[in-house]
């Protein structure tokens, strides 16, 4: 294996060990009077949200290092929809604002990641022809 693949391994080794470390600081958040179907949604949701981080972020660096070729630039958009689309899961499981705008920021990055990841699969097809 090359320094790179180390790296990224060590990485995604690094990210999975904060998966796990998130587990207890969620349930410190977890509302007593919530349910089990609320409590284990919580858990799922922000590893959800860890791992669409963690896929997106070794995509862009997957992209950059197959920078110039067809492959890298279809990586790039594929790794810029999954994280548009994870803020967008972020975006409303942070209460930073009121739900009306929580919901159009979620809308409208969901949509900004499927847009990107339309690119990437118009680059594939075009590339294939």
């Amino acid at each position: 294996m090359n320094k790179f693949t180390k790296s990224i391994m060590n990485i995604s080794a690094g990210a999975s060990t904060l998966a796990l470390a998130a587990l207890p600081v969620v349930t410190l958040a977890a509302d007593d009077s919530a349910g089990p179907a609320t409590f284990a949604g919580s858990y799922t949701l922000w590893i959800a949200i860890i791992i669409g981080f963690v896929v997106a972020i070794l995509t862009l660096l997957f992209s950059v290092q197959m920078s110039g070729s067809a492959v890298g630039s279809v990586l790039r958009n594929f790794g810029l929809g999954i994280l548009f689309i994870v803020l967008g899961f972020l975006s409303v499981v942070l209460a930073w604002t009121t739900p009306d705008v929580q919901k159009i920021v979620h809308d409208l990055l969901f949509i900004a990641g499927c847009l990107s990841c339309l690119a990437a699969v118009l680059k594939i097809r075009k590339t294939s022809m």
